[in-house]
This record gives C-alpha cells, sequence and structure tokens, in this order.
C-alpha cells in the first residue's frame, strides 16, 4: 500500500498506523498461530518414550493447548487479515481533501467493527469459563 493518497499526498497519520497495527497483529497471531500448532504436533509425535518423558511433554501439550485457548491466535489472525486487505481497498478512492474525511471515519469503523467482534467473541469465551481474555 501506497503511503500517498491518490493526488499524491499523504494518507492521514492515523489511517497509516491503523493498518500498521492490524499488518503487525496479522503477523504475529499467524507466527503464535503456527508455533502453538507446531508445538503441540512435535510433542504429540514424541509420545512413546518413558513415562517421566511422557509427562512432562503432556504438560508442554496442556499448557499450549491453555494458551492457544485463552490467546486465540488463529481467531485473532483470521479477523486481522482481511480487515488489513479491506483498509487497503479504502485508500484510492479518497483523493481530495474532503474525501479525507469520509476515509478516517471509514477505517475508524472497520476499526471499531472489528474491535466490537472481538469483544463478542471474548464475553462468549468467558460465559463458557473456558478462558480469561486475552491482552490482544
Amino acid at each position: 500500500m501506497s503511503e500517498l493518497r491518490g493526488d499524491d499526498r499523504a494518507l492521514p497519520p492515523m489511517v497509516l498506523a491503523k493498518r500498521q497495527w492490524y499488518v503487525v497483529g496479522s503477523r504475529r497471531h499467524r507466527r503464535a498461530y503456527v508455533a502453538a500448532e507446531l508445538t503441540a504436533i512435535c510433542v504429540a509425535a514424541a509420545f512413546g518414550a518413558d513415562s517421566a518423558i511422557v509427562a512432562v511433554l503432556g504438560a508442554i501439550v496442556l499448557v499450549v493447548t491453555s494458551a492457544r485457548a485463552a490467546f486465540q491466535p488463529h481467531e485473532n489472525w483470521v479477523e486481522f487479515s482481511p480487515l488489513r486487505y479491506d483498509l487497503e481497498r479504502e485508500i484510492p478512492p479518497y483523493d481530495t481533501d474532503t474525501a479525507v474525511q469520509a476515509l478516517v471515519l471509514r477505517v475508524e469503523d472497520l476499526a471499531r467493527d472489528s474491535g466490537q467482534r472481538w469483544t463478542t467473541r471474548q464475553a462468549r469465551l468467558w460465559s463458557k469459563g473456558s478462558a480469561q481474555p486475552g491482552p490482544d
């Protein structure tokens, strides 16, 4: 995404910052999800060893699975990635001064909607008692 509007002037800093937040968040959640899945797979594949080793590996799987449920990296990655592209799609039409306000409002609307979906997801988890809210 260019940091310029259609008229070659800079995009509002808020728009750039919001997009960057979702880019970084999407990458971070994807990495966390892949790391958790690979850890669980690798540890599970090691079963068949001595009982003490199996107990330690089982504890690792329990911690990884609990962290995955609590912090929901997959769900956050799935939420952040399309939102990042939605923000990028909003940029081209806003190439006049009056349209910049509309762009900022649209970006804020997209971010607010995403935040509300996250809050709803967290509330559902709390009501089930299966996890505490994550930091993101």
